[in-house]
């Protein structure tokens, strides 16, 4: 692919996303405590107020706060939802024309989300997972293309060094200095 396809993909994503999305998390731990039902309840919430031009519900990935699941979370009013039941969920959606929302509202500055940095997970809760026209959108790939078509191999090593990656496997040993000893 093409970068100005890559780019062109992300034009068309954005543009058909609505003006207000509404994520709720299908990770394991939502989809335990039932998040499958309060999508389905929300989405048709929607149609019956007539919302389907505006109001776009989302499946995203993990919010971070399992315990306090499922979450929805409105966009961009930056309302979010905890513990929400299937018989809460079409409120959220009332709410939005001026109801009145049943659902315990978050704090998205709890502590449990302001000690965060999130790098990997960054556009989780935000995206789609099983849609990639959604993470193109949000500007996945472009390191990628970059990477593999912009930088020489000695380029990559460095960046990766400067970033200061560190392994997973329990050392937590250096990333750019493992991959510099093995490309000499």
């Amino acid at each position: 692919m093409e970068y100005s396809e890559l780019l062109e993909l992300a034009e068309k994503e954005q543009k058909a996303q609505k003006p207000i999305r509404v994520h709720c998390c299908t990770s394991t731990g939502c989809v335990a405590a039932n998040s499958l039902g309060v999508k389905t309840e929300m989405e048709q919430a929607v149609k019956t107020a007539g919302l389907e031009d505006r109001v776009q519900v989302v499946g995203v990935g993990c919010m971070g706060f399992c315990g306090r699941g499922p979450m929805v979370e409105v966009e961009p009013a930056g309302l979010q939802y905890e513990k929400v039941t299937p018989e809460e969920a079409p409120s959220i959606i009332e709410a939005i024309n001026g109801g009145e929302a049943k659902p315990v509202q978050g704090d998205r500055h709890h502590p449990f989300f302001s000690r965060q940095l999130l790098i990997v997970r960054e556009n989780s809760g935000k995206i789609d997972p099983e849609k990639i026209g959604e993470y193109v959108a949000a500007g996945g790939y472009q390191a990628l293309y970059h990477a593999l078509y912009e930088m020489s191999p000695a380029d990559v090593v460095a960046e990766i060094t400067k970033s200061g990656l560190r392994g997973r496997g329990g050392a937590g040993y250096p990333t750019g200095l493992k991959w510099a000893t093995v490309a000499k």
